[in-house]
């Protein structure tokens, strides 16, 4: 027996392109040394961008604002968890949490050098 989906195609093409086919929500760091604090200036940002069903995201970068972005990752987190694995991936990670915050700071560091 197969499992089929009405309209699985359909479904799949739009989330994709709610996920990768539009221009990324900017996050902004006042402090790379210092990540963790831009968590609270970008809280609105975060808030607004998930909003209340959200599950799985993408992790953008560009070298430069007039770059191309580029997919640095994607991950899936239950929604009750997904805005506080956000920002472990942004801007501060728990103690033994596995996240991207080494390639963000990466990303940051070039784009000060190209700057």
């Amino acid at each position: 027996m197969v499992l089929q989906l009405k309209n699985f195609d359909r479904l799949l093409l739009k989330a994709n392109n709610e996920l990768l086919k539009r221009e990324p929500t900017v996050i902004t760091y006042d402090n790379i040394s210092k990540m963790g604090i831009s968590a609270i200036t970008n809280q609105m940002v975060i808030t607004k961008e998930i909003g209340n069903r959200a599950n799985i995201y993408a992790i953008w970068s560009r070298a430069s604002d007039s770059e191309i972005w580029e997919v640095m990752y994607i991950g899936q987190r239950t929604s009750a968890s997904f805005e506080e694995r956000i920002k472990q991936h942004l801007f501060k990670t728990p103690t033994g949490t596995q996240s991207k915050i080494k390639k963000v700071r990466e990303q940051l560091l070039k784009k000060m050098i190209s700057a």
